[in-house]
Parts: structure tokens; sequence; C-alpha cells
């Protein structure tokens, strides 16, 4: 995971999933501060998700929630 200081100039080396200009989360433009998270996409290369600092700490509150209590499952 990256923060970006001003997202539109950020040297972006991996690809995106859906969207190197727009938040994953709201989809919305990241205009100011960015944070890239890398994972792997559906043929297994390296992709990222963009998005704002304040979607990020939502989408990873609600991985928490979902799976930590799980996390002993399969």
């Amino acid at each position: 995971m990256t923060y970006h200081r001003n997202f539109p100039d950020a040297n972006l080396y991996v690809p995106a999933v859906a969207s190197e200009t727009d938040c994953f989360e709201c989809g919305k433009y990241i205009s100011g501060a960015g944070v890239e998270y890398h994972g792997h996409d559906a043929q297994g290369k390296l992709a990222a998700v963009y998005l704002h600092p304040t979607c990020a700490t939502v989408v990873a509150q609600r991985l928490i929630c979902d799976g930590y209590p799980n996390r002993r499952e399969g």
C-alpha cells in the first residue's frame, strides 16, 4: 500500500483493476491525496485499486468486520 500526497501527479507503476483516476470505493475522481493498494487480478497479475484516504479507511473497516470474525473459516 502506498500513500500519495498528490495523487494526480503520482507515478503509478501497477495497472488498475478498474480506474487509475477514480476511487474504487466511491467512484469519484481522486483530485488530492490518494491511497494505492496492490493485489492480484483474475489472471494472477499484480493489479491495484486506488482510493481516497477516507474511502480506504471505510474499505479497511469493512474488510476487518467481515474477515476477522471468520478468520478461521476455509
